[in-house]
């Protein structure tokens, strides 16, 4: 298949994956797609200060952010069957009932863009950013009663 790797690439990639603590016998995303997992957690570990688990099949990764105003958010990006489907973003503190529910679907997680935007060329690192700019927005909308960014 074009798009398959060599079988002692997909190794290297697995016995990696496996070093971080991600089971390579199961049914994870990063077993299937494994140099893409390896991409993922470099850019994240490179470009933030998130922490990152496993739980089942999904790669989850938490972190503290602070936006303009200096308010700390703590955010959960849980990516199931990525990069095929888009990771879900859930705001841990503050609670979001406690700061608006603007933007958030009904499972809790935040509404970052039009579902139809969302492409598997995507990295983590950019929803974790769609993330931070999300943060800010909710804040400057406590404050202006207006949504600083594009709404759907």
């Amino acid at each position: 298949m074009f798009f398959q790797i060599k079988t002692s690439d997909r190794d290297k990639y697995l016995s990696l994956l496996n070093e971080s603590g991600f089971p390579i016998n199961g049914s994870g995303w990063w077993v299937k797609y494994p140099k893409r997992a390896v991409e993922e957690l470099y850019r994240m570990l490179s470009s933030t200060n998130a922490r990152i688990t496993h739980k089942q099949n999904k790669m989850i990764f938490k972190e503290e952010i602070s936006n303009n105003f200096g308010t700390r958010f703590s955010i959960s990006i849980e990516a199931q069957d990525f990069p095929f489907k888009m990771p879900k973003v859930f705001l841990e503190k503050p609670n979001v009932k406690s700061i608006g529910a603007k933007h958030v679907w009904k499972d809790g997680s935040l509404c970052l863009m039009d579902p139809v935007y969302y492409h598997s060329s995507m990295s983590i690192l950019e929803i974790r950013n769609l993330s931070a700019a999300w943060c800010f927005c909710i804040e400057s909308f406590a404050y202006t009663g207006k949504w600083p960014a594009a709404e759907h």
